[in-house]
This record gives structure tokens, sequence and C-alpha cells, in this order.
């Protein structure tokens, strides 16, 4: 009688594995942990731009852009206008600040894929 459980789970367990992959097999897209993170996350995103010391809110879109162009990216964590910053995006002494729902909705773009 184990032996019968035991080979009915692996069975069902087969079944499931060869269904996910025949999907993948005919391009099914599968949501990303970074889309989820966002959509769970209360904060806003938020971007800021900077030169040096000065550094002002920009919108999403051109902040994505500017992030992207950039050297690299690292972690950090600081406060900018009540705003949690997360990501510095940075080559030099110019810098794209992200928080981290920002910087998921910008690697989703297509641009960022690349």
């Amino acid at each position: 009688m184990g032996k019968e459980k035991v080979w009915f789970i692996l069975n069902v367990a087969l079944g499931l594995i060869s269904i996910l992959l025949l999907l993948n097999l005919f391009g099914a897209e599968w949501p990303n942990l970074g889309k989820a993170r966002v959509l769970l996350s209360r904060e806003e995103p938020f971007c800021a731009g900077g030169w040096k010391e000065e550094i002002n809110p920009v919108d999403l879109d051109s902040c994505c852009s500017a992030a992207r162009k950039q050297l690299e990216c690292t972690f950090l964590s600081i406060e900018i206008n009540g705003n949690k910053v997360t990501r510095e995006c940075h080559t030099g002494k110019f810098r794209v600040l992200l928080n981290e729902p920002a910087y998921q909705l910008c690697r989703e773009q297509s641009y960022w894929k690349r």
C-alpha cells in the first residue's frame, strides 16, 4: 500500500512537470518575481537624478532610460524627500537614484533586457 501511494505521488508530480514543460515549449509567459514585488509593494515608484550633490526628482520614463545608460547600479539605503532609495546607478559624478518599485519597473522595460 505504501509503494502504490509513492508511485501515485511521483506520477502526479511528473505529470505536472510535463505540463509545465509543454507550456514553456509553446511560449507561455510566466510572471516574474520583480513584477509581483512591485504589485505587492505599498511604496510609489520614486526616482531622482543628480550631478555631484544636486539631486532632483525625475519622471519614471526618463529615469529608466538614464539608469540603463549608466555603467553600474549598486545597492544603497538613503532617504530623499521622504522616499527610501535603494539603488544608485552611476557613471562618475552623474547618478540616478531609485527606490525598489521604480528599479523593478525599469527592469521590466524592453530596452533594459538587452
